[in-house]
């Protein structure tokens, strides 16, 4: 991999930069990416609101919503073991593309649609678990928020 790496000139490969160690080498690979990406909105408060609370099934589930933008604010579903030790480890959740549109985070999180066609695609897609829901079962924080062009977004 190190030939390789070497070969193809990728100046920010950490194959190239072991020897700055992770901390330095992260730092600099961050700002080239979002250089590249040329998209560096000014950071503002997340200004984070619970817009409804439901007991799930072994879980609390918080529909909240948050600022991204200054323009754009994101829905999501912040699922919260019932039972545990806190504080708990948390995962970002996010759906796959699978061409189904309709459907963002209610691929993820239990009883957010009774869609038949949700049905049959959790059922394929997802052996019919919704893993968000199952992961705050299991002593997870999840947050699940639909990717720019599905559900709401």
């Amino acid at each position: 991999m190190d030939a390789l790496a070497r070969e193809q000139g990728r100046t920010l490969s950490y194959a190239r930069c072991r020897e700055l160690g992770p901390k330095v080498w992260s730092e600099r690979a961050r700002a080239a990416l979002l250089e590249r990406l040329d998209f560096a909105p000014e950071r503002i408060p997340l200004g984070a609101k619970i817009l409804a609370r439901t007991a799930g099934n072994g879980y609390v589930r918080e529909t909240v919503e948050f600022a991204s933008t200054r323009h754009h604010r994101i829905k999501g579903e912040l699922l919260i073991p019932d039972a545990g030790r806190r504080p708990f480890p948390a995962v970002l959740a996010l759906h796959d593309h699978g061409g189904f549109y309709t459907h963002g985070r209610e691929k993820l999180v239990e009883g957010l649609s009774d869609s038949p066609a949700l049905m049959e695609f959790v059922e394929k897609g997802y052996e019919g678990r919704f893993w968000a829901s199952e992961l705050a079962r299991r002593g997870y924080v999840a947050l699940v928020t639909d990717v720019l062009g599905w559900g709401e977004r």
